[in-house]
């Protein structure tokens, strides 16, 4: 449980700074794709050098780990992004006009959708820990979950700022 929240924690971030709902703060990826680029290079060197002083492992192990973190963060924030579309296109669906039947009838195909990515979700999350376990021994699975933890606040703390005084 704590886990997922921790994986799919970094995605919300992220949305969440590109204006999200409810989201009144400044921007805080960058628009221009050089400059994505170069800061998600940075964020994995951070990993990379974490990974590496926290578990005690080799530095082609560590940077290997924190690659496959990072596809595991793209991936999910694609596929939050796709869950958050057909989140919307349900919530149109219901909140639009039509009779109950109507909208019974018209929000099936999303609903479906939604279903699938949420599975999408799950599986490539236990795809992730799986290929992480097979790399560490469990005192190195158990710090690499603090690690996670630890990075995934500080990241948000950063990504938040310092509030705006209403």
């Amino acid at each position: 449980m704590i886990r997922t929240l921790l994986a799919l924690t970094l995605p919300a971030a992220l949305l969440l700074a590109q204006g999200g709902p409810g989201a009144e703060r400044p921007r805080t990826e960058p628009r221009d794709p050089a400059a994505r680029e170069r800061l998600f290079a940075r964020l994995n060197e951070i990993r990379t050098q974490r990974i590496q002083a926290s578990l005690g492992v080799a530095p082609s192990l560590a940077k290997s780990i924190a690659d496959r973190w990072g596809v595991f963060d793209q991936e999910a924030h694609n596929r939050h992004q796709n869950l958050r579309e057909a989140r919307q296109k349900i919530q149109d669906i219901l909140l639009g006009p039509g009779t109950e039947e109507e909208k019974n009838a018209r929000v099936g195909g999303p609903m479906a959708q939604f279903s699938a990515l949420q599975k999408q979700q799950r599986d490539s999350k236990e795809r992730f820990e799986g290929e992480i376990q097979k790399l560490l021994t469990p005192a190195q699975q158990g710090r690499f979950l603090l690690l996670m933890d630890d990075f995934q606040r500080r990241l948000s703390e950063v990504m938040a700022g310092p509030r705006r005084e209403r």
